[in-house]
């Protein structure tokens, strides 16, 4: 407030014309914390509601007053309240503040209740009567309107549509009815005003259900005043479900693929609904329809019959084995009403896009080395379902992939009406695992093909092969550590394994005897010596081997080869550096070289049964001023120490070795150790000295 309020001044309130006052119940209450004290008396004139204060103080400038009015009736109409008055007065009536233009309201719709939209029947497409209710919240004028709104799928006929007051109602006086789109307009005349409360029900007459099956969407009522603004409403009425009509005919939803391979399922299967006279599909029919071929050669396979799950027939596995473009399918169930049948277009069956290769004529099962298989394989180009593509001339290429050796012939043959035909293909070497693979890489799909597995057998024994050389180094007079084999092989290097002929050794190069058993049988094609052996030393000895009778080469002969004598170390020595019982320590080796030791060699030393050798952690040291260099690795094997060397130079002859051995623990007894052996061999264990 500007201005005081006197103890027994006035605070006057005016209301806009549409809110109705009760003089006999509206009553002032002062809110809570405020110093409006003392009481007040209420009195009611027009519009305005008058205070006046009693028993108390004077309300102070700048005081906040609020007061609550009960028992106002808004307006029944929508839209601004229009602005209100506020005065305070004198007890004389004279003003003191006001405010003629406090800010309006805005009054909204009221919420119609007990709302309903029911058409009689819910199958689609059915013309019938849609009965309406719903109660009032605020009074409907005598000239008031109803709007009800239909959603878009109704059909709505303005030349027969009416509206019959529901029975029970104060529904009097007449109506007229307007109909914009989906909107039907009841407007009302010569009755009396519908009060608060009223129950009213409308029976609207020929009114077309959607025609497709599901939820209708909500309808929508309001009431208005005669100049259309709005009382109440109710904008979401519960939609209704629209049911499918009875199984009237089918149709085709899902055409057959529009060209499809022959013989193989249409990749897109044909797919039959059962529907109501609307195109609604029926959903509780299990009806059969069956599929058959109306035009084009051919037969139709796969399951024709099929029942429809929910209204739907879906084909699948369906296929047609020869090809043409005049293909027709024909869907049958003779019960339905309307239509029995249905067809698709006329679709092509033909081969699709090279894709893949076949091998359609596999190479013989077993054929001789370098001979042409007397079957040789043919390959088709196909297409992704294994048609041979005809208009192909593709090139494919044949190679040996699993088997060893070579394949011999025009391994590359371009197509000729999609089929690669190979001629004089061969294998040279035999064996059982014979696989070939044919590639052409610009197929989208399978760029490869390979056969089963074939055998290649020898051909005629024609001439000798040493497949195992005697040992490169062996001692003079001892059997060489690796023996000759000798393989009787047929003209492509196949061992002849039928063959028992006899092969004789001799000494082609070189000093000395060869001893042994020189001459001797293959057994499956294999001449396996034992006990051969050389006299003299040398480093130029060759063995001949020779079998006269073979057609091409009689002879083959070993690479040279070296005869070693066994030498003799000297000043040898083996001193454990504590001679103690039991004690673990070092062990000094020493002795002097008569051949040289190999840079690959070994030095094996043999120690007595009492001595513990402990494998993990024995080691070998050169000693100063030898020529032992490069690297060794310790083996431990019973009582022998094997020490071997790597990444050195050969040791000449006369050379003086030491080697120091750690970790050998001594005998626990006392007494002689017995006597010690020392070795030096070759890589392969031939001993040298």
């Amino acid at each position: 407030m500007a201005n005081p309020v006197p103890a027994d001044g006035k605070i006057l309130i005016t209301l806009p014309d549409d809110f109705t006052i009760s003089s006999g119940s509206t009553t002032a209450i002062g809110a809570a914390g405020t110093s409006f004290d003392g009481s007040e008396s209420v009195g009611i004139s027009g519009q305005t509601v008058t205070l006046t204060r009693s028993g108390g103080s004077i309300l102070t400038a700048s005081t906040a007053v609020t007061v609550e009015l009960t028992n106002i009736k808004n307006p029944t109409v929508t839209g601004s309240t229009g602005t209100y008055t506020l005065k305070t007065a004198t007890a004389a009536d004279a003003v003191i503040d006001q405010d003629t233009s406090v800010t309006a309201d805005t009054i909204t719709p009221g919420s119609i209740s007990s709302t309903d939209v029911e058409p009689e029947s819910l199958v689609a497409g059915v013309v019938g009567d849609v009965d309406v209710s719903f109660t009032l919240v605020n009074p409907l004028p005598a000239d008031g309107k109803i709007l009800i709104t239909l959603p878009s799928g109704f059909t709505i006929s303005s030349g027969g549509t009416t509206a019959i007051g529901g029975d029970g109602t104060s529904f009097d006086g007449s109506e007229s009815v307007g109909i914009a789109s989906q909107v039907i307009t009841l407007t009302r005349s010569g009755g009396s005003e519908l009060t608060a409360s009223t129950a009213v029900t409308i029976e609207l007459t020929n009114i077309k259900n959607s025609t497709t099956a599901g939820s209708t969407g909500t309808y929508s009522i309001q009431t208005t005043t005669g100049a259309d603004v709005a009382i109440d409403q109710d904008t979401a009425v519960n939609a209704d479900t629209i049911t499918f009509a009875a199984a009237n005919k089918m149709e085709v939803t899902t055409q057959p693929s529009s060209s499809t391979v022959a013989g193989v399922a249409f990749t897109q299967q044909p797919v039959v609904t059962i529907q109501d006279e609307f195109g609604n599909t029926v959903t509780d029919s299990t009806l059969t329809v069956t599929a058959s071929l109306q035009t084009g050669d051919g037969t139709l396979s796969g399951t024709a019959a099929v029942a429809a799950s929910s209204g739907v027939v879906t084909y699948s596995g369906l296929s047609i084995n020869l090809t043409g473009t005049d293909k027709v399918l024909r869907f049958t169930q003779s019960s339905l009403s309307n239509t029995t049948v249905d067809t698709s277009p006329a679709f092509t069956i033909t081969f699709a896009a090279a894709n893949k290769l076949g091998v359609t004529t596999q190479p013989s099962s077993s054929t001789v080395a370098g001979v042409a298989f007397s079957q040789q394989p043919v390959v088709a180009i196909q297409d992704e379902f294994g048609n041979t593509v005809t208009n192909s001339s593709l090139s494919v290429t044949a190679s040996l992939q699993t088997g060893d050796g070579s394949l011999s012939g025009t391994v590359s043959v371009a197509a000729s009406s999609g089929v690669a035909t190979y001629s004089g293909l061969s294998i040279n070497l035999v064996g059982t695992d014979k696989v070939l693979r044919f590639t052409q890489s610009s197929l989208t799909n399978t760029t490869t093909d390979t056969t089963p597995a074939f055998t290649i057998t020898f051909a005629a024994a024609n001439k000798l092969g040493v497949t195992t050389q005697p040992s490169s180094s062996n001692i003079s007079g001892e059997a060489f550590s690796t023996q000759p084999v000798v393989a009787i092989q047929g003209e492509f290097g196949n061992t002849v394994t039928n063959s028992s002929l006899s092969v004789t050794a001799s000494l082609q190069t070189g000093t000395g005897t060869l001893s042994g058993t020189l001459t001797v049988a293959a057994s499956s094609g294999v001449v396996t010596y034992s006990g051969l052996s050389i006299d003299s030393a040398g480093t130029n000895k060759m063995i001949r081997f020779t079998q006269s009778s073979l057609t091409n080469q009689t002879t083959d002969t070993s690479p040279a080869f070296t005869i070693v004598a066994v030498g003799d170390l000297t000043s040898t020595n083996v001193e454990p550096e504590s001679l103690v019982a039991g004690v673990t320590g070092d062990v000094n080796v020493s002795f002097t070289l008569e051949n040289a030791l190999a840079a690959d060699g070994k030095v094996l030393v043999i120690f007595g049964s009492g001595f513990a050798l402990d494998s993990g952690g024995s080691t070998a040291v050169g000693a100063a001023g030898t020529s032992f260099d490069g690297s060794e690795s310790v083996a431990v094997s019973g009582q022998t120490v094997t020490i071997t060397r790597s990444g050195g130079n050969s040791v000449s002859g006369s050379s003086s070795v030491t080697l120091e051995l750690t970790n050998v623990k001594n005998p626990t007894a006392a007494g002689s150790t017995g006597t010690y052996s020392i070795r030096t061999t070759l890589s392969n264990d031939v001993t040298v000295d």
